[in-house]
């Protein structure tokens, strides 16, 4: 296969491992997740305060989609004596271009602001460009973002700085210890455990106070993802489907944690903490190993393929859309909802294409 995962290998890259076959299943996950991700974002445009509301969680199962991937299609590439450059320069080329497209486009619409008068200038903004564009965090950025975002020109970048930390870690583990992911995942679900006790929620990562929040997620989910990539190994490579009781526990468990994401009004520490520690490896697993026209089809490969490129392209969609928006005549309920539904049709497109780019 040339795919694996939304396009983890480019079409010159080798197979690197006789079992890390194109993994279908996982691409629709990760597809709708960042749907979910910007459906949340955007309520504005659809005429409304709150759209799925707790769907910050999808956040999570990236990491444990990553986690998973990275060991299926680099565990092997890493032991055998791939080196941390080429490792760096492959995950690099894949995540870079694009986040550095986000925070120029997002960057050009604040200065669009400043230039209409809308925004006062900050020498804050140049140099908090200048860090994310190193892909560090700029707290100085709450000289004028007042939530305190510490990317502020891609909110969702957060979570790019963990996933790079996450690999050089997991490069390490591969080329080192190479097992026991289990136990890191285990330690940092205890820390998880005290965070949704103390704060009641796991929304963390984004801002510069809850920054740490963010590393503790991606450490959890990401090791976890590398686990259950560890403990399927023997059925990925003999296709052997995820037995029974394990997929009705994927599924009673998805659909519970699906009615907390999409519809619940309430923010539950614990339901949010069930929802990270069990439900996302457990889904994850489970999908990794099912062979089923839901999650094998071509919509699935579609998103799967513009999955990062909707989660880093949706802010500034969302900040053009409200630019649109605003003037327009008044529209009704009805007409909003279709404003945007096209919206998002229009981020799937535009995402798709620069996939294809």
């Amino acid at each position: 296969p040339l795919l694996l995962v939304s396009g983890e290998l480019s079409r010159n890259e080798p197979q690197p491992m006789a079992d890390a076959r194109e993994i279908r299943s996982l691409n629709t996950l990760r597809g709708f997740a960042a749907l979910a991700v910007a459906a949340f974002h955007m309520p504005m445009l659809f005429g409304t305060t709150g759209l799925l509301p707790h769907a910050y969680l999808a956040v999570d199962l990236f990491f444990a989609i990553s986690g998973f991937v990275m060991m299926h299609v680099y565990g092997g590439r890493i032991r055998d004596g791939m080196g941390f450059g080429r490792f760096a320069q492959l995950r690099l080329a894949r995540l870079y271009p694009l986040y550095a497209v986000a925070a120029l486009a997002g960057f050009a619409f604040l200065m669009l602001k400043v230039g209409q008068g809308v925004v006062a200038w900050r020498p804050e903004m140049a140099k908090a460009l200048g860090l994310n564009l190193l892909i560090l965090p700029a707290p100085l950025a709450q000289a004028f973002r007042p939530d305190g975002a510490v990317f502020p020109f891609a909110s969702p970048a957060w979570s790019i700085f963990w996933e790079i930390v996450m690999c050089g870690l997991f490069f390490a583990f591969a080329r080192t210890v190479g097992r026991g992911a289990w136990i890191v995942a285990a330690v940092s679900a205890v820390a998880l455990a005290a965070v949704a006790g103390h704060y009641g929620a796991l929304d963390g990562g984004w801002t510069w106070s809850s920054f740490w929040i963010g590393g503790l997620r991606a450490l959890y989910a990401f090791s976890a993802g590398v686990a259950v990539r560890q403990l399927s190994r023997a059925s990925l490579a003999a296709s052997r489907p995820a037995p029974k009781a394990l997929v009705l526990a994927a599924r009673i468990s998805g659909l519970v944690a699906l009615a907390y994401v999409l519809a619940s009004a309430r923010t539950n520490g614990l339901i949010e903490l069930a929802c990270v520690v069990l439900v996302a490896p457990l889904c994850v697993g489970v999908a990794a190993l099912s062979r089923t026209k839901w999650l094998e089809n071509r919509l699935g490969d579609v998103l799967g393929a513009a999955s990062y490129s909707i989660y880093m392209l949706h802010p500034i969609f969302v900040d053009v859309g409200m630019a649109v928006l605003n003037r327009l005549p008044h529209l009704g309920p009805a007409a909003q909802r279709l404003f945007g539904l096209g919206w998002m049709a229009a981020l799937i497109v535009a995402a798709w294409f620069s996939f294809k780019l």
